[in-house]
């Protein structure tokens, strides 16, 4: 008799632990229609992803990769242009942003591609000198140590070119004057030629070369070109009678 009386009581707990659970199951479907009326289900929506972004936001963030990518590189670039639009090539960590500096003014970004290679759109030179160089920052946020920097001269104006002597139009005249001296000035650091003859150019610019005429008229065409390819012709003629 003791046994069946306490194995009664157990049942009759058990049955109130099930009728409070499904009083409660019961209150919560309550509360969240009631919700649902009076909030609408975009008002829940939002409940919910606040609730999922504050537990988000407790747990630390974990940073993985500490490592500064590589220094990017730059191929290479001209000395000297004579437009003063450029594009850029050169590689990086595959992915990573690639700053593009120009005078130490950040002018471009771009992504390098899945190769580890780059190439920009056109960039604007400055007159004269410019020095570029660039940076690669990773999907992480590091970023490298700048790469080498590059000159790129940017010049568009034809280099001077004068002919001090001999006048155009001179003749010459016995076995003396069969051999003349052409001279005159330009700039430093020019190709200059006389009828495709290279002639050396001094440190000032000043020029001078003897030429042997040929009997008659000697038409005779100075180029001076500048490391940028910018060209300046004079024209000479001379006659020569024995």
């Amino acid at each position: 008799m003791k046994i069946r009386g306490a194995h009664s009581r157990l049942m009759r707990r058990e049955e109130k632990q099930s009728l409070r659970q499904a009083i409660i199951f019961f209150l919560l479907t309550l509360l969240i229609l009631a919700g649902t009326i009076f909030l609408g289900i975009p008002a829940l929506v939002k409940v919910a992803v606040f609730l999922a972004e504050l537990k988000g936001s407790s747990l630390p963030v974990e940073q993985t990769d500490l490592i500064a990518p590589a220094p990017p590189r730059l191929d290479p670039t001209p000395e000297a242009v004579k437009t003063n639009l450029i594009a850029l090539s050169g590689s990086a960590e595959a992915g990573a942003n690639v700053e593009i500096y120009l005078n130490d003014g950040l002018v471009l970004t771009i992504i390098s591609d899945n190769d580890s290679h780059f190439i920009t759109e056109k960039i604007r030179l400055e007159q004269g000198k410019n020095s570029v160089y660039i940076l690669a920052i990773d999907k992480a946020g590091n970023k490298s140590s700048p790469s080498e920097k590059s000159s790129i001269w940017f010049d568009d104006q034809p280099p001077d070119l004068t002919i001090e002597q001999p006048a155009d139009n001179s003749r010459f005249s016995g076995q003396k004057e069969k051999t003349i001296i052409i001279q005159g000035k330009t700039e430093a650091d020019i190709n200059l030629s006389i009828n495709d003859r290279f002639i050396i150019v001094g440190n000032e610019g000043n020029y001078s070369t003897s030429y042997s005429l040929n009997e008659g008229e000697n038409k005779l065409t100075l180029i001076a070109q500048d490391k940028a390819e910018n060209e300046t012709k004079k024209e000479l003629t001379v006659f020569y009678f024995p």
